[in-house]
This record gives C-alpha cells, structure tokens and sequence, in this order.
C-alpha cells in the first residue's frame, strides 16, 4: 500500500489526483471511507452532521514508496516515506501521518516499490556511503595533527612558512569564561623556529 491521502471530499481528492498526475506521480484507487471513519454520537457530533460526514482516500506514490520511519518528538512523533521522484531522478522523504493531528487511516501507508526500483534506490544509498567515507577520510588526511607537515597559507604571519606539526590544540583568548578560544598548531620548521598559528591558516602538504 503506498501513500494514503484523506480529503473531506470526492471534488477535492479528484484534483488532487488530477495535479499529482500532471506532475508525473501515479495517484487513484479513489474510495469512499466515510463509515468506517464517520464519528459516534455526541453532543457535537449530531445525526445530522454524522450523515453529512465525508471523508475520501486515495493513494499517491504508487509503485515508488521505498522506505517508512518514525521519527520521535518530545510529545508527538512523525511519520515519514522515501519515495522516488520521476520528474527529477531522485528520492526524497515524505511525512506522511502525524500524531501532532488526526491522519489515522495513513497509518496504512507502506513501501509497494518493485524490486528494480529498490535496486536503483540501494545503489543510490550505496554511493552517498562511499561519498562521506571518503569526506571523512579527506577530511582526517587534511586535518592538522602532531607529526604531519603544514604550511601557512594565510594570516597576517609567517604566511609560506613550512613544517613539522608538533603541537595541535585549543587555546583560549585571554581568562575570562567569555573569552574565545581556536584550534591552533605549533609549527616546528626544519631550522628549528617555531610558530604557533591558528589551524584556519594553514593546510597539510
């Protein structure tokens, strides 16, 4: 079961199928769930306006839901659905159902993506996990460290100036608890001189 919209009425889920299908999203099986949503009696909730009570479902999505989660709040929580978008190649997150308001029927809501369309959504999965791995591992080669070799590239000192990392750290601007503090590294250069700069300004080489 993909998707599953409620509207108050048959009009307004009609255009509602009409536009997602404009848009190259597979939306229908168009079905009357009034009595089995239709309120008890009340003081509210009178004969008269039990038997006005509408409500129409369809489902949108159909063929591309790939994945549901829950995500917990501190009161409520939210319902979400990875679908695939035709018009532009890509997959996206849909909050489907919430307890911050009534969407009771679209609890029904589940993945119905065919086994080639899971496929494409593994790979697609599986190139964003290569992507960080190799940003993290970028980012740990170039990260200023004791032993690697730096060069200062910008600042208002020592600006070209190259060599051995023998201190990396956070140092306080001063005493105060509001005093700000940077990552900073000692550079020890192959004379023997050492400069201490901020980390910004300098690279690994």
């Amino acid at each position: 079961m993909p998707i599953i919209n409620t509207v108050s009425s048959q009009d307004a889920a009609e255009k509602e199928i009409a536009a997602l299908a404009a848009a190259g999203i597979p939306a229908g099986n168009l079905r009357d769930i009034s009595d089995s949503w239709r309120p008890n009696l009340c003081d509210y909730w009178t004969e008269d306006k039990r038997a006005a009570f509408q409500l129409w479902a369809y489902d949108s999505y159909i063929g591309l839901c790939l994945d549901d989660r829950e995500m917990n709040g501190y009161d409520d929580s939210d319902f979400y659905m990875m679908v695939y978008e035709p018009s532009s190649d890509s997959f996206h997150e849909i909050m489907f159902a919430t307890t911050r308001g009534w969407t009771y029927p679209s609890y029904g809501s589940k993945p119905d993506a065919p086994p080639e369309l899971k496929a494409k959504f593994d790979a697609h999965l599986a190139a964003l996990y290569k992507a960080a791995h190799e940003r993290k591992e970028l980012e740990e080669i170039m990260t200023p460290e004791p032993g690697k070799r730096l060069q200062v590239i910008k600042g208002r000192k020592a600006v070209g100036v190259e060599g051995i990392c023998i201190w990396a750290g956070h140092f306080k601007r001063g005493f105060s608890r509001w005093a700000d503090s940077a990552f900073r590294v000692g550079i020890k250069t192959d004379d023997g001189q050492v400069h201490f700069i901020d980390a910004k300004n300098v690279q690994v080489v």
